[in-house]
């Protein structure tokens, strides 16, 4: 069972390490591969429900579908990415909480868990975020177009 100790320190690291690697992580793939909010959730509920093994199986498992749309030919290769980053992430937060590296393969298990839980939930926050600001910014060139179109008059 994990400690309380341990949780607090892995808490502690989500609200800025893990935080800022989901932001980093979600940049670097562009607003354009990305995921949409309804998939987001699905990769949420899936990592909330399950555990971090089978996750790591449903992101295989998505990289393989050949059943993709066209415009969503890009998903595999996020879930691609981001297996590899939950990889390298579950390790090198364990090393970080749990230095002292007496932690049974239940614990460890459990630990990626959370830590993969944790770095989700910021993805899906940072999606909308980013899903929030496309949508402003067109709002803002339909706006300025409607404008153009209107002479620049303001009613």
């Amino acid at each position: 069972m994990i400690t309380e100790k341990l949780l607090e320190r892995l808490y502690l690291l989500s609200d800025d390490v893990l935080y800022r690697d989901a932001v980093n992580f979600m940049h670097s793939i562009g607003e354009a591969n990305s995921l949409s909010g309804s998939q987001m959730n699905g990769l949420l509920n899936i990592a909330l429900g399950n555990p971090y093994s089978e996750l790591l199986k449903f992101l295989q498992h998505q990289q393989a579908r050949t059943t993709w749309k066209k415009q969503e030919a890009h998903v595999p290769g996020f879930y691609r990415k981001l297996q590899i980053k939950l990889q390298r992430l579950t390790v090198d937060t364990i090393s970080s909480i749990a230095p002292e590296g007496k932690l049974s393969p239940e614990e460890q298990e459990e630990l990626k868990k959370l830590i993969a839980q944790e770095f989700i939930q910021h993805l899906l926050a940072e999606n909308g975020y980013m899903a929030y600001q496309i949508e402003c910014k067109k709002k803002q060139e339909e706006t300025q177009q409607s404008m153009y179109q209107r002479g620049g008059k303001r009613r």
